[in-house]
């Protein structure tokens, strides 16, 4: 079993102390926000893969290949940048926001942001 939830928040904990130190966020508000806005965390795509024909009698080891992957996953993912620079579709100095876009990999559905 891994637990996916504190993952999650573990992730925007290590993210937001990262921004907060390269001085992104220089109000508490800022780094609030995002906890308040996100309090289950930052979404984390790690999902296992599995196969039907797995046997029981390899569980330990397909266990320690799953837990192999993610952590492979997770180094590959944290030493990226958060987003791809062709994720951003417009930047409004006046207004100070960003749109940008995601596919989520829930419903694979295209979600445009501003911010």
């Amino acid at each position: 079993h891994f637990n996916f939830t504190k993952l999650r928040k573990t992730f925007q904990f290590e993210f937001i102390r990262l921004i907060q130190e390269a001085g992104g966020l220089k109000k508490t508000e800022e780094k609030n926000r995002l906890y308040k806005d996100h309090p289950k965390g930052f979404y984390v795509y790690a999902k296992f893969k599995s196969t039907d024909n797995d046997s029981n009698d390899a569980s330990s080891n397909k266990n320690s290949k799953d837990i192999q992957g993610c952590v492979n996953y997770f180094i590959r993912y944290a030493g990226r940048p958060a987003m791809a620079e062709n994720r951003i579709t417009e930047y409004n100095k006046e207004s100070k926001t960003v749109s940008w876009f995601y596919n989520d990999h829930k419903d694979e559905k295209r979600h445009d942001v501003t911010d």
